[in-house]
């Protein structure tokens, strides 16, 4: 009796859902009527209410129906619901219910967006066979959209694909291969109406998945940087082509903040071992240079507030990524300015730079990546000391705020703690904006010499060389705008206290190095050009290295007189000489600039020397 029931039942409910498929001849009257297939849509998900999500789940499990109709159900499906033709009213009467579905079809869209072999046929890819992977079709995005918004109304808990990250940088390289395909003027033609739908619904998927609660779960350094790395790509990109205030350059800018959030995030908890240091140098340090410097020169009232949020992710990726707790002090107490120590018989002493393991890898980089004088990633090379500075501010501020801390528990009462704890940030504000105690000084000077010393031989090489011409003009400006972004950075962060340097001389020695090397280049630099005045080439090129020469100058002044000494009557010669060169420039657009600078540094000696006097 019970088994006769069931198979009862089991007629019942079939016959239930066969009665919801209309007949042939119904299909064909509404192919011809209009108004039946109206009905029909608006009364299907009422009659359909109690079998829908599961015959969506079997649909899709099915193996007889291909991958191109899943997709089409699932879209259709989530279609429905999104565009309120299917209401949450009856969810109790749901045989599976709303929450199930929502997880399944998380899954399985995930499942095809991480997949390179699975591909689907869409109409206006501008693919010849229409046929794209599945990463690129927009209902799979519109798919895993539904599946976020609905986890965040329902409360679901979703799991996400370690390998979703390949599917987003699938989509950052077809955004550069798009945009390299595209002939000139024609770049945002993918950007506009229904071309640009795939590219905003990734947006907001990749929104909400960082967003959520458990957020997306990999530690594969690997697979991030493989990531990242065309993500950076495309924005460098964007920049060349100067497309930064269209719709491709809002994609980029939103894409690229949306990525490296989540990557400095992973970085900061789980620092690069060795080997990932490695591929971390290899293969983004040159892009986030790149970029960091790009982005220096960028920040402007129109779009500050979007630059600045970038610039402030691409330094903490860099911090993370070099300088974390870690590593720093691989970076600290290298030794390798004690040869510049002073000696009796006027004779460099012998010393042995000690460098750790994989941390010599960031200097070969820097300085292959100075070998082949890209200008645009050295403008970047201040930053990265900076970074290094303010990585070790926060280091020994937090630690004596915990010394602090442990001190004050033992003397305070209990409740008094949380007024100290109130402190704590304005506490370590406070030390992070002080003065560096002379040990740390001397550690942090020591890498400024380790990265400053490859830019003195370069430009040492052309002093020697006695004739520099054409392109190798170039290459020294690029040099002497390296050397000068790691001046200001210097600067700025007082490494260089002469009170306080406990090196004995070594120190200023080399920063005298440094001032030499400059002014001997610079005193050559009317012959070595070959100077020619009727050449509007090499008369701009001249104005843009005399520039630099006397801004060089200028730093040496604001971080110690001493560098200088008393060798002020070259430094007026060569103003002077640069001073009457740049008056016959007339044509030159930089030439009112360089006669106000030399007049500048005039007035800042005379002041410098007059307060030296008193």
């Amino acid at each position: 009796m019970v088994g006769s029931t069931k198979k009862k039942n089991k007629r019942k409910q079939t016959s239930h859902v066969d009665d919801q498929k209309p007949s042939k001849t119904h299909r064909m009257d509404s192919s011809e009527n209009e108004e039946p297939i109206l009905v029909e849509s608006e009364q299907k998900p009422d009659e359909e209410r109690p079998w829908r999500n599961l015959k969506l789940i079997l649909s899709i499990q099915n193996k007889e129906i291909d991958l191109q109709k899943k997709v089409e159900l699932a879209f259709d499906f989530v279609n429905l619901r999104v565009k309120g033709g299917d209401s949450d009213d009856n969810e109790e009467y749901e045989t599976v219910k709303t929450s199930r579905l929502i997880v399944f079809l998380s899954d399985w869209v995930q499942s095809l967006l991480i997949s390179e072999e699975k591909k689907v046929k869409v109409d206006g890819s501008g693919n010849e066979s229409g046929v794209v992977v599945a990463c690129l079709d927009f209902r799979c995005w519109v798919i895993f959209k539904f599946c976020l918004e609905e986890s965040l109304k329902w409360r679901i808990s979703l799991s996400f694909s370690r390998n979703l990250l390949r599917a987003i940088g699938c989509i950052a390289r077809n955004v550069l291969s798009l945009l390299n395909l595209k002939s000139s003027g024609s770049e945002e033609s993918f950007f506009v109406g229904e071309g640009f739908e795939l590219y905003s619904v990734v947006l907001d998927c990749v929104s909400l998945v960082f967003s959520s609660q458990g957020g997306l779960l990999n530690e594969n350094l690997d697979l991030w940087v493989s990531t990242v790395d065309p993500v950076l790509e495309l924005v460098l990109r964007i920049y060349s082509l100067n497309l930064i205030g269209g719709n491709a350059g809002a994609f980029a800018m939103q894409f690229s903040c949306l990525m490296l959030q989540p990557f400095a995030k992973f970085l900061r908890v789980h620092p690069t071992r060795k080997n990932g240091f490695r591929e971390f140098v290899d293969k983004l340090l040159e892009p986030l240079m790149h970029l960091l410097g790009i982005l220096h020169h960028q920040i402007d009232p129109c779009n500050h507030d979007q630059t600045r949020n970038l610039l402030k992710l691409v330094e903490e990726v860099l911090s993370h990524g070099l300088f974390h707790s870690t590593h720093i002090d691989g970076f600290l107490g290298l030794h390798n300015i004690d040869k510049y120590l002073p000696s009796e018989n006027g004779k460099s002493r012998d010393s042995k730079t000690v460098i750790k393991s994989y941390h010599r890898h960031l200097f070969d980089k820097v300085e292959s990546i100075m070998a082949a004088k890209k200008v645009l990633v050295l403008n970047g090379m201040g930053c990265l000391f900076h970074l290094l500075v303010d990585r070790v501010k926060k280091q020994k501020g937090a630690s004596a705020l915990s010394e602090d801390t442990k001190m004050t528990g033992k003397t305070r009462a209990s409740g008094q703690s949380e007024k100290h704890l109130s402190g704590s940030s304005s506490a370590l504000s406070d030390y992070s904006s002080s003065n560096l105690n002379a040990e740390t000084r001397k550690s942090l000077f020591e890498f400024f010499a380790q990265i400053m010393e490859p830019l003195l031989i370069e430009i040492d090489g052309y002093v020697q060389a006695k004739l520099v011409v054409g392109s190798a003009l170039l290459d020294v400006l690029c040099t002497l705008k390296s050397i000068n972004t790691l001046l200001a950075s210097f600067l700025h962060e007082k490494v260089y206290v002469r009170t306080e340097d406990i090196t004995e001389g070594a120190s200023l020695n080399f920063l005298k190095k440094v001032h030499d090397v400059i002014m001997s280049f610079a005193s050559h630099l009317p012959r070595f050009s070959n100077f020619d005045t009727t050449n509007g080439l090499q008369k701009e090129i001249f104005t843009d290295l005399a520039k630099e020469l006397l801004t060089s100058v200028g730093y040496f002044l604001d971080i110690e007189y001493e560098v200088i000494g008393d060798d002020l009557v070259s430094l007026w010669f060569m103003m002077f000489s640069y001073l009457g060169i740049g008056l016959s420039f007339v044509d030159v657009p930089n030439q009112r600039l360089l006669t106000s600078q030399i007049l500048d540094l005039g007035c800042q000696l005379v002041n410098l020397y007059s307060e030296l006097r008193q």
